[in-house]
């Protein structure tokens, strides 16, 4: 179990989200060799929302099971019916969704969001990003706040949430043709810092040899590429036509 588990985590986080990175990798194999360990009625409130998130990653591996080199051959009915055994799994353990007010939490919506998108289910969606949202704003993710008790992994993590929150905010009220949830003006959060995990620690940020790419470069790229749609969404596509010199009957 523990193999298939570590298989569909892989599914996820290497080639399924691969520029679309929400946790940190060694960070999130370390708490996992930790549920394995500890029996689960001693599982405490946290870890509880961590083996959510654990559900949600290998829900979402379930979609990306065509990347096993094994020679097994799953449906995408079967990856789809398993995912959602995981996916209600995920659930259960994070309770009361409104009521989300830690990282992990949210982390484990968004994968819980990015698999109702793998099974084309984009209204379920809207309705999961709206609340991850609120509880990104709640807990200060889209604010650069400086802290002591706050290490670079933290750091990175929060900053990773959040633009991964505004870039499927920004993707699905496009594609839905909903107004947009946050604003641009609201927003003082830096970017992820365009370094992979293996260079970022607990003790600090290693600089790594120069010339050596990073997937966050593409996330960030991506980052920028939403925004441009917000504004083309904004104002190639106004909700409401412009009083001055509007012309009617010129419209498309």
């Amino acid at each position: 179990a523990k193999a298939l588990a570590q298989r569909l985590c892989y599914y996820t986080l290497s080639p399924g989200t691969c520029l679309d990175r929400i946790v940190h990798i060694s960070t999130f194999s370390d708490r996992l060799e930790h549920i394995y360990e500890v029996p689960r009625d001693h599982v405490v409130q946290e870890g509880k929302h961590f083996v959510g998130l654990f559900f949600a990653v290998i829900a979402l591996g379930c979609m990306y099971t065509s990347f096993d080199d094994s020679g097994e051959q799953v449906s995408y009915e079967t990856a789809m019916d398993q995912g959602r055994q995981y996916y209600r799994n995920a659930r259960t353990m994070l309770k009361d969704l409104t009521e989300c007010r830690d990282v992990v939490s949210i982390q484990a919506m968004l994968y819980m969001i990015l698999f109702q998108q793998a099974t084309s289910d984009l209204s379920a969606c809207y309705g999961y990003l709206g609340i991850a949202l609120r509880s990104a704003l709640r807990i200060g993710l889209h604010r650069s706040i400086e802290h002591d008790q706050m290490n670079p992994v933290q750091r990175e993590i929060r900053r990773r949430v959040f633009y991964a929150i505004r870039q499927m905010d920004i993707y699905v009220s496009a594609l839905l043709g909903f107004p947009l949830l946050l604003q641009t003006d609201d927003i003082d959060q830096p970017f992820p810092a365009e370094i992979d995990d293996e260079f970022i620690t607990v003790q600090g940020v290693i600089q790594p040899p120069p010339g050596t790419p990073s997937f966050f470069q593409a996330f960030n790229a991506n980052t920028r590429l939403m925004e441009t749609l917000h504004k083309i969404t904004k104002y190639v596509y106004p909700v409401k036509a412009s009083g001055q010199g509007a012309i009617k009957g010129n419209r498309p």
